[in-house]
């Protein structure tokens, strides 16, 4: 009994869905006219039960196209009559599941005809029976230039048809074609004696156009290199008679002789050479560095791995059987291969678990380009960082606490971090505001306190003199700022700042605290405009003195600067030639001279780095430069000398991040990279054992730039910012 209670329910849900997936076909609609299924009432006249409908390039009645042809595509429906349909003849649960299947129906004949062109292209296809639904079709048609009618017609031997036609407009392709890549690429080294040489253009190129007049290979002494030239799919491809000669320049001109199949000629002729080898090559293809780093026990669990070798490698020899990922237990890890510019690369498919081994294989099935495999497998292993991290985090309250708001400034008192300025969401107006509202946060209770009257800006600099909070500079509503204020919180009073003989106004500069003054440098007005001065403030006589000039960096914007206790040292940044920078100065201001930092290995060229200042060593990390950058150094003043920071475990590549010295160790919140504010919480840096940890990401705030940190002697306050939207929260956080 209970086993035909179950046939029962399944025939009934099997019959429920027939009856939805029929009331569905029924009410489908679509082109053609009013005799068949649907019926657009637009085209015809149909005839009996066929119609058709055009739905590619469009479903409008006209399309536009600068091609030579289209692809047209749509549907032709057709009803099978009850005598002839092959489910009929079935009964019983057969009939119901042979309604979901695909038989063959009968032919109908599908005619494109351009009025334009007077052509006329035939094609047979077959209907589908059963339920009694639409075929898709397509066919390819050439066009002229201007208007072209084109007329589909399905039609079958009883004479039921379908009718549908648009108007296709093709314009006359004005756009030249291009060179968008060769290879081997240009000038480049070492090319194999056995290559072909191959050109990609930006289009389709008319083949005719493509011969040894329009595409010449030539060696060092201008002579011509017997060569064949085949075209397909928008690339041609050089194959010379023989073996070139070794060591050898060869130059290839793509003159403007080719042109795409409109006529449009290349603008100008197209040069580019190569050099072969220098003698035979026979030597196998080594790795010179991977990533992550052999050993390394904090790779990403989304990074991935990549291995740069020392020459060209032959791209199809980098695939899934030469590059594989394994884990700990030899399982393979799913993923994509790739090669580029002497790098291979394996993209897992999904995110590595955390904590966990993993070894890297390139197989000796890798080649170069002169089909030299590797001499052996290389291997190397790494594990995933460890989602734990060092420190912990408590929020700051969010009671009471500030609008929010990033591009402001931030200061400790020794009791209290105060903030103010910045862009900020104005809760009191629902708007964005460059607001004049300031807070006083007290770790010690975790808890704000609120005023108004801070002066309004963001990209202002700031520092504190041990009594007062000292605002610089900036930038609000376009226009750079060129005054200044003082804040002091044990009368909650702010006050101007003296403006005769401060620098010009100015945003994007930098300010120290020597003790006795505020030292201001650098910085533009615009984005054309940089400066290369600055001026010193003593805030016991409210008075400005120039910094001298000669001797001093470059002028530029987005660079820092460090107070050693003596020197001001201002290092990178991008100057007025629209140059990267990877140069310094340091400034006495007891002498009032510059002396140059060495460039004798230097960190990379970079803006918007982090600096701090050890107690010894200028520690800088990280910035910009076409790109970001996961890089650093650490500069002695004392002999003028550079060491590299160990990358093993670095952050990821970022700017805009925040970072203090915490006594023993640098550490650096927050930042952002081409994908925006994301680049991790943070890291902690140890000079002494040239180390990185990460920073525990449980119960941290949310990453983000433009923000501000501060350093309370045991406790980093990080707060505000932007996520892509300003932020008005924070963390504390404890080494």
């Amino acid at each position: 009994m209970h086993f035909a209670t179950e046939k029962l329910k399944i025939f009934l849900t099997d019959l429920r869905l027939f009856l939805l997936v029929a009331a569905f076909v029924s009410g489908c609609g679509g082109g053609g006219g009013s005799n068949g299924y649907g019926g657009d009432g637009t085209a015809g006249p149909d005839a009996g039960n066929g119609w058709l409908s055009i739905s590619a390039p469009t479903s409008a009645s006209s399309s536009v196209t600068d091609k030579d042809s289209v692809e047209l595509g749509g549907q032709a429906f057709y009803n099978i009559s009850f005598e002839d349909d092959p489910c009929n003849k079935l009964g019983g649960i057969a009939l119901l599941f042979a309604r979901f299947s695909v038989f063959n129906g009968p032919a109908y004949t599908l005619t494109v005809t351009n009025d334009a062109t007077g052509s006329t292209i035939s094609n047979v296809f077959m209907t589908r029976g059963c339920i009694s639904a639409g075929l898709s079709w397509n066919t390819g048609v050439a066009l002229n230039i201007g208007e072209n009618i084109v007329r589909v017609e399905a039609k079958d031997a009883n004479g039921n048809a379908g009718q549908d036609h648009i108007l296709i407009v093709r314009e006359r392709d004005t756009t030249p074609p291009t060179v968008v890549s060769v290879v081997p690429r240009d000038k480049s080294t070492g090319a194999s004696v056995r290559a072909k040489p191959e050109i990609a253009f930006s289009e389709d190129i008319n083949v005719a156009t493509i011969s040894n007049s329009t595409i010449t290979l030539k060696d060092g002494s201008g002579n011509l290199v017997p060569s064949s030239i085949d075209y397909y799919s928008e690339r041609a491809t050089i194959s010379p008679d023989a073996s070139l000669a070794y060591n050898t320049q060869y130059e290839i001109t793509v003159t403007a002789g080719v042109q795409d199949k409109a006529g449009n000629p290349l603008p100008s002729p197209y040069v580019t050479s190569f050099t072969t080898g220098a003698s035979p090559d026979t030597t196998p293809p080594n790795v010179e560095s991977v990533s992550p780093l052999a050993g390394s026990d904090c790779a990403a669990v989304s990074g991935g791995v990549s291995a740069t070798f020392n020459e060209e490698l032959y791209p199809l020899s980098v695939n899934d059987t030469t590059f594989l990922l394994k884990d700990s237990l030899g399982q393979p890890i799913p993923g994509a291969v790739s090669y580029s510019n002497r790098v291979a690369s394996f993209t897992p498919s999904g995110s590595l678990p955390a904590d966990s081994s993993f070894t890297a294989t390139l197989t000796a099935g890798v080649e170069d380009l002169s089909r030299n495999a590797m001499s052996a497998n290389f291997e190397w292993g790494f594990t995933t960082v460890s989602p734990a991290g060092v420190g912990s985090w408590t929020p700051t309250e969010l009671t009471g606490a500030p609008f929010r708001r990033s591009d402001h400034v931030a200061v400790w008192t020794g009791s209290e971090m105060i903030i103010a300025g910045g862009l900020a969401w104005d809760t009191d107006w629902r708007q964005f505001d460059y607001t004049r509202q300031y807070g006083r946060f007290n770790p010690a209770t975790n808890s704000w306190t609120l005023s108004s009257g801070a002066p309004r800006g963001l990209f202002r600099s700031s520092i504190w003199t041990g009594t007062e909070m000292i605002v610089w500079g900036g930038y609000q509503a376009g226009v750079p700022l060129g005054d200044g204020a003082r804040y002091n919180p044990s009368t909650d009073n702010w006050q101007t700042v003296q403006s005769a003989g401060a620098p010009s106004a100015r945003r994007n500069h930098t300010a120290v605290w020597t003790g006795t003054e505020m030292i201001v440098w650098g910085g533009r007005s615009d984005y054309s405009t940089e400066f290369g001065d600055g001026a010193r403030y003593n805030p016991s006589t409210d008075s400005w003195q120039p910094v001298q000039s000669a001797g001093a960096p470059s002028a530029r914007y987005g660079h820092t600067a460090v107070w050693t206790g003596t020197e001001m040292i201002v290092w990178g940044g991008f100057d007025d030639n629209g140059v990267f920078r990877n140069d310094g100065a340091r400034y006495n201001p007891q002498s009032d001279t510059w002396s140059p930092v060495t460039l004798v290995d230097a960190p990379s060229k970079r803006l918007e780095h982090v600096a701090v200042w050890t107690g010894s060593e200028m520690i800088v990390w990280g910035g910009t430069h076409l790109g970001s950058v996961n890089s650093g150094g650490r500069y002695n003043p004392a002999s003028d000398t550079w060491r590299s920071t160990n990358e093993t475990c670095a952050p990821t590549g970022h700017w805009n991040a925040r970072a203090v010295w915490a006594g023993s160790r640098m550490i650096i919140l927050g930042g952002e990279n081409t994908s925006g504010p994301g680049a991790g919480i943070g890291y902690e840096y140890d000079p002494v054992i040239d180390n990185w940890q990460m920073v525990t990401a449980q119960n941290a705030p949310d990453p983000r730039a433009s923000h501000t940190v501060v350093w309370t002697g045991s406790k980093v306050i990080i707060w505000g910012g932007s996520d892509g939207g300003p932020l008005g929260d924070g963390g504390i956080f404890t080494p």
